[in-house]
C-alpha cells in the first residue's frame, strides 16, 4: 500500500463541479477522509475477488419480493433503538474495508468512511437546495438516519419519512418521541404501488438515498406520481449506470453488479426522455466517484417539473 492520503476539500470540489461552502468545509475536516491506495497487484486481486463474487448464482436480487426481508431488517434496528440511537445506521455500512474513490479501490482508515462520504454528498445537496424549504419528504427512508442529517441543515422544515415497511414508521415515531427536535411525520408508501391520494405540499423537496435502487427498472409509476404533484425539486442519490464508464474496468464491475442485483437501471435515460418532451428539467446529473467495494452507488440527479 501507499503512504496515507486524505481526500481534501479541493478534491470534493473537483468531483462536485463547484466551490464548497464553509459549512461543508467544516464537516469534511470533522469526518477525516484518510485512506491508503492499493498497489497494482493488490488492486488486481480485488478485481478478481469481485469478479468471482459476480459469478455466484445465489446473489440476492432486488425487487418487490424482498419486502419481508426489509421489514425484518428495520425491525432489528427498531428493537435496538431504545439502547442506542446509533442503531438507526443500517448495518450494510462498513461491511467491507475496501471502498471506491475516483475509479480506484481504497482502504479507509476510519470505520465510518463510507457513511461519512455519503453524508458529505448530502451536506452538499441539502445545504444547496433544502436549507430554507418548508416541507421535505424522504421516500424509502428506512431507519430515518438521512432525515436526521437533513434536520441539521433545516431545523424548522416539516419532514416526512416514507417507506413500505411498518417497522420504518415505528422507528420514525420513536425517534420523534425520544427527541422533540426531530418532529418527523411518517407514512407507509410503496414505490411499486404509489398512493396517489397522498398529496405532497406545494414547492416541497423530495429526496431518495439508495432506495430507488431497489426497484430495478420499475420506476415509471413513482415518477408519474411525482409529476402529478406540485413539488419544487426532486433529489436522488442512487446508483446510475448511465453516468459510469463501461470502458473503465472498475466502473464496469459496478455496472455488472448493478445488473446482477437488479438495481436501478435506465432511470436517467427515462428522465432525459421526459425532459425532451418538456415534462421536466434535469438540473444536475453527475457521479460523485464515491462507492463501496462492489458498487459506485452515490451518483446525483436533481430535477424539477417544467
Amino acid at each position: 500500500m501507499s503512504e496515507i492520503k486524505k481526500i481534501t476539500v479541493t478534491e470534493f470540489e473537483e468531483v462536485f463541479g463547484e466551490k464548497i461552502k464553509e459549512y461543508l468545509k467544516q464537516k469534511i475536516d470533522e469526518y477525516d477522509f484518510a485512506y491508503y491506495e492499493f498497489s497494482k497487484e493488490e488492486e488486481e486481486e480485488i478485481i478478481r475477488n469481485v469478479e468471482q463474487h459476480l459469478g455466484k448464482e445465489d446473489i440476492v436480487k432486488a425487487g418487490k419480493h424482498r419486502k419481508d426481508q426489509w421489514e425484518k431488517g428495520w425491525e432489528e434496528n427498531l428493537n435496538n433503538l431504545d439502547s442506542k440511537e446509533e442503531e438507526i445506521i443500517p448495518k450494510y455500512f462498513a461491511k467491507h474495508d475496501i471502498l471506491r474513490w475516483k475509479q480506484k479501490f481504497i482502504k479507509p482508515l476510519k470505520k465510518n468512511f463510507e457513511l461519512n462520504s455519503l453524508y458529505v454528498i448530502q451536506d452538499w445537496l441539502f445545504d444547496k437546495y433544502m436549507r430554507n424549504v418548508v416541507t421535505i419528504y424522504e421516500f424509502g427512508c428506512g431507519t430515518g438516519h438521512n432525515l436526521l442529517h437533513a434536520r441539521e441543515i433545516n431545523p424548522d422544515a416539516e419532514m416526512w419519512g416514507l417507506d413500505w415497511t411498518k417497522s420504518s414508521q415505528e422507528i420514525i415515531k420513536k425517534l420523534s418521541q425520544k427527541n422533540s427536535k426531530y418532529r418527523f411525520n411518517s407514512k407507509n408508501f410503496d414505490y411499486f404501488n404509489p398512493d396517489y391520494d397522498f398529496k405532497l405540499k406545494d414547492d416541497s423537496v423530495v429526496f431518495t438515498v439508495a432506495s430507488l435502487e431497489q426497484i430495478g427498472n420499475d420506476f415509471k409509476k413513482f415518477t408519474d406520481y411525482l409529476l402529478k404533484q406540485n413539488v419544487g425539486l426532486c433529489i436522488h442519490i442512487e446508483p446510475i449506470i448511465e453516468l459510469l464508464d463501461e470502458k473503465n474496468e472498475i466502473d464496469n464491475l459496478s455496472i455488472k453488479y448493478i445488473k446482477k442485483r437488479n438495481y436501478l437501471n435506465g432511470y436517467l435515460e427515462y428522465l432525459r426522455s421526459l425532459e425532451n418532451k418538456g415534462e421536466l428539467k434535469i438540473l444536475k446529473a453527475q457521479r460523485s466517484y464515491i462507492g463501496s467495494m462492489f458498487i459506485d452507488g452515490y451518483s446525483v440527479i436533481v430535477w424539477s417539473k417544467n
